[in-house]
């Protein structure tokens, strides 16, 4: 069979990236490099959204993000799934940063920052409308409050499920949802834009914005123009 090849601009990858910074210009723009950089191969993306000033990773699964690991040593990398007990030493000798998703995982992270002695990271996720992951304002009712006092919550996000609706008014609904629940948290950066809600204006940017798709040139505002570059 002939073989076929895949062509990957990183450059490309490089300018969109400073695309997405000068849209969301007040808060930080992390990069969600899972699924592999979503095919096109995180041990080259990485290292390019680094040298274009991207300091925070997020990965899907713990395998992802110990691999990036050992190509950015010095990065800020979470992992989206969550923690399993035992996943537990991984994350804290790659120090990598769980977001944490159930009150479960929330409990076991206390108990690994008690045992060291010390605050350990980790991110909050929210579940403000899109039924996917995250904790529910009932689900933080029912803990101790000393709980998240025992780590450093670095970040409380959640995300949007219409975000590539401008019109949609789940938009307004999960962002004063975000608002609501984590008023009711220790202080701490909030994050709700993907790569559509980069666009959605400077209320949503909040204190950093998670965009993926449109990194790799996919368009954040489908019926009109792509901002982005092509990558592929």
């Amino acid at each position: 069979m002939p073989e076929t090849i895949l062509h990957v601009d990183l450059g490309a990858i490089a300018q969109n990236y400073a695309t997405l910074q000068a849209t969301a210009f007040n808060s930080e723009v992390a990069g969600v490099v899972k699924a592999d950089a979503y095919g096109l191969g995180a041990a080259a993306v990485a290292p390019t959204l680094w040298q274009a000033g991207c300091r925070t990773f997020f990965t899907a699964k713990l395998a992802e993000a110990t691999a990036l690991r050992l190509v950015l040593p010095e990065a800020v990398i979470y992992v989206l799934e969550g923690l399993a007990e035992a996943e537990i030493a991984t994350f804290v000798e790659a120090k990598l940063r769980p977001v944490l998703n159930q009150p479960v995982e929330l409990q076991l992270w206390v108990a690994v920052a008690r045992q060291a002695g010390r605050r350990l990271e980790a991110a909050l996720q929210l579940e403000t409308g899109m039924c996917r992951m995250g904790m529910a304002e009932t689900d933080l009712a029912d803990l101790s409050p000393d709980l998240l006092a025992a780590i450093d919550l670095t970040v409380v996000l959640s995300h949007l499920g219409s975000a590539d609706e401008p019109a949609s008014p789940r938009n307004a609904v999960q962002l004063a949802r975000l608002h609501e629940i984590a008023a009711q948290l220790p202080a701490a950066p909030l994050s709700l834009a993907n790569s559509s809600g980069c666009f959605l204006g400077p209320a949503y940017h909040l204190d950093m914005v998670r965009p993926g798709a449109a990194l790799y040139g996919i368009n954040p505002t489908p019926g009109r123009p792509n901002p982005m570059r092509p990558v592929v």
